[in-house]
């Protein structure tokens, strides 16, 4: 049995980036993986584009407010 690997990505306002970073994370070989993405409050549509993906193991967390860089990163990690 393979150890499941969590993989964060925190995320504000990086709509434009953020599938190759989801796409970099399902092309990868390793079969026990989960993605959180930790939206800080973002504007732009990052909800709308991790819901395009129908994956399971794609996880999609939004702040009420902006945390802020290192706020958003801690909230993910905990």
């Amino acid at each position: 049995m393979f150890e499941k690997v969590t993989v964060q990505i925190p995320t504000y306002n990086q709509q434009k980036y953020l599938a190759r970073a989801i796409d970099s994370v399902l092309m990868q070989d390793y079969p026990n993986l989960e993605i959180i993405v930790s939206d800080d409050n973002s504007t732009d549509d990052t909800a709308g584009l991790v819901r395009t993906y129908k994956d399971e193991r794609i996880k999609y967390f939004k702040n009420e407010k902006n945390l802020g860089r290192v706020g958003n990163y801690r909230k993910s990690l905990y």
